[in-house]
């Protein structure tokens, strides 16, 4: 294909339209794709340059790079799951050679009483090395221009993944975020770990016991 050979002529960053076109022929033979961005957005194939599409997110003072591609179709046959592993392979190392990595692959079998084994769809999670970036800020400040609102969103956040606190109860620190006052039977650590990626922090740990959680940005 003349786009391949320009894209491995000249290693330029591939845009959401020059990776559809790499895999258009799936598309043509009648399979959904689906393009999820780095804050979960959803562009449907025949969306793409209609919308913004995000490849990185940041979070604090860390910019992750990541996007996905889903395949599907009512049910994927066997042959069709290989039919799309060898079109995936030359965006797969197109995209390498960017600094992209296959970081996941998760095939969604659709279970029934058949005797051939039949899919739903193929995701593609591809990422780059997580790029630390350079900031004056304060955590604080990141989360909102003010103590209430910063309290706020973080309040909201933790709510949004079944954390229960009080706003009032989150202090921010030069290199942590504590939270003192949350329901410690009803909160699950799978939750917590939840909490700390959105919050973009590398790591979190009790405090007093486990009466307070401490998000930590090293």
């Amino acid at each position: 294909m003349i786009y391949l050979r320009l894209f491995e002529e000249y290693n330029t960053e591939l845009t959401l339209e020059e990776i559809l076109m790499s895999i258009i022929s799936l598309y043509d033979d009648g399979f959904s794709i689906y393009f999820f961005d780095a804050n979960g957005k959803l562009t449907k194939a025949e969306n793409v340059g209609d919308t913004e599409f995000a490849f990185y997110s940041d979070k604090f003072n860390k910019r992750n790079h990541n996007f996905k591609i889903r395949v599907f179709n009512d049910s994927l046959s066997y042959d069709d799951v290989t039919k799309i592993m060898d079109e995936m392979h030359k965006i797969i190392s197109l995209l390498k050679k960017q600094g992209w990595f296959l970081f996941d692959v998760h095939l969604d079998n659709i279970k029934n009483t058949l005797k051939e084994i039949t899919f739903r769809k193929i995701d593609f999670e591809f990422r780059k090395n997580i790029e630390v970036l350079k900031t004056d800020k304060s955590i604080q400040s990141f989360f909102g221009n003010t103590l209430a609102e910063a309290q706020k969103k973080i309040s909201n956040i933790c709510s949004d993944h079944y954390v229960d606190i009080s706003s009032d109860s989150v202090t921010f620190y030069d290199n942590s975020i504590e939270i003192d006052d949350y329901d410690v039977l009803d909160t699950s650590e799978d939750n917590i770990d939840d909490v700390c990626d959105v919050l973009g922090a590398d790591s979190w740990e009790y405090k007093n016991g486990r009466n307070t959680i401490a998000f930590i940005y090293e």
